[in-house]
């Protein structure tokens, strides 16, 4: 995949990412998910737009195999070294753009969520 027009930005916020406001209501949006599609530990999520990889890692601490797919790979090196720093294998990342995903009936659920940048 080249380049995408994103990756400057994601290179600019970086880990900074994290610290915005708009990412102090993870586990509440987390809890609304878990409990509006009824997801137990075991059922597997792909997180698509991740970003630095906050709802999957949210997830996986509940026992839900989460994917998370993100068209900066910068966020996705910062999503990587989350999960490995709280080893949580339950959460696996890579570079993808939402636009060309190839998966077919692998996951129990779908999720696109922050910002609405999909919309």
């Amino acid at each position: 995949m080249t380049d995408h027009w994103f990756e400057p930005l994601a290179d600019h916020m970086g880990m900074a990412y994290d610290r915005y406001a708009h990412t102090k209501g993870t586990v509440q949006e987390v809890d609304h998910v878990v409990a509006t599609l009824g997801l137990t530990a075991g059922d597997r999520v792909l997180d698509v737009g991740c970003g630095t990889g906050r709802h999957s890692l949210e997830f996986a601490r509940r026992g839900i195999v989460a994917h998370g797919v993100d068209i900066s790979q910068r966020f996705v090196d910062i999503a990587v070294g989350a999960a490995g720093a709280e080893s949580l294998v339950a959460a696996t990342f890579a570079r993808g753009d939402a636009r060309e995903l190839g998966f077919s009936d692998e996951f129990d659920a779908v999720v696109c969520l922050c910002q609405g940048r999909l919309g």
